[in-house]
């Protein structure tokens, strides 16, 4: 019989190639990161890159790629495309739980960064529950993180999510700043959390609230910006008609 044995401290488990998930959440630098993950998930093809291709079904174009046929229903991995949807848009809920789970409780990082953090995450993951909700009407709500085996719950109701949405965006409205510096462009402000309630609004047809938080916005500086087609440029996108946008990296 042969017998062998090592010291338990000799396997290394911590992981070389991202931060593990006990080494998460401890430093002011971890919760800026922690948030600009739930950023990062609006970058995906089934969140908001590929968003355009959705004109496909309008009457306004039309496409003969994989995506167009898939989301006009003319293939049969038509599911798949929703589901990857429903996959991707919870995948960003689940971001900003985890950070709203953890941000709360971090001593390292300094109080006036953690509450604008906070609503950073609390207008995301209303960003998020915004889109299913238009795609897919009434949805589970999960307010806080949880294994992919758990997310078992039942859908709630439209006024549900609707209302849930709604209270993620006035607090987020009550901490976010109205504008950053050239370095922090593109997260998101005051502004963009009354412009997507008032959005929110809308759809619902409950105009008054709407029409509200528009003028809101209008009174806070912005304006349409004189040419149209440079909205589309990257050496314009900094204008005063963006309320929010997806910031990108171009390839090299």
């Amino acid at each position: 019989m042969l017998l062998g044995a090592c010291k338990s401290s000799l396997l290394e488990t911590t992981p070389y190639d991202r931060i593990g998930e006990e080494q998460m959440w401890q430093t002011q630098d971890q919760a800026i990161l922690g948030v600009n993950a739930i950023y990062n998930n609006l970058r995906d093809e089934n969140v908001y890159r590929e968003y355009y291709m959705l004109d496909c079904l309008s009457p306004y174009a039309y496409g003969y790629d994989r995506f167009e046929q898939e989301m006009a229903g003319t293939t049969t991995t038509l599911s798949n495309t929703y589901a990857n949807k429903w996959r991707e848009l919870y995948k960003g809920v689940q971001r900003a739980n985890d950070a709203l789970a953890h941000l709360p409780n971090m001593a390292a990082v300094e109080e006036t960064l953690k509450q604008r953090l906070i609503g950073e995450a609390r207008f995301l993951r209303a960003l998020h529950y915004f889109n299913l909700l238009d795609f897919y009407g009434g949805v589970p709500l999960y307010e806080e993180p949880v294994l992919y085996n758990e997310a078992l719950k039942p859908r709630n109701t439209v006024e549900e999510v609707r209302a849930f949405i709604a209270n993620d965006l006035t607090e987020a409205i009550n901490v976010l700043p109205e504008s950053y510096g050239a370095s922090e462009f593109g997260r998101a402000t005051k502004g963009a959390a009354i412009a997507l309630r008032g959005k929110l609004a809308l759809y619902a047809e409950d105009w008054e609230a709407a029409a509200a938080d528009f003028k809101t916005v209008m009174d806070m500086g912005y304006s349409l910006h004189p040419k149209y087609n440079e909205l589309f440029r990257a050496e314009t996108e900094r204008n005063a008609e963006v309320i929010f946008s997806i910031q990108n990296v171009p390839v090299q």
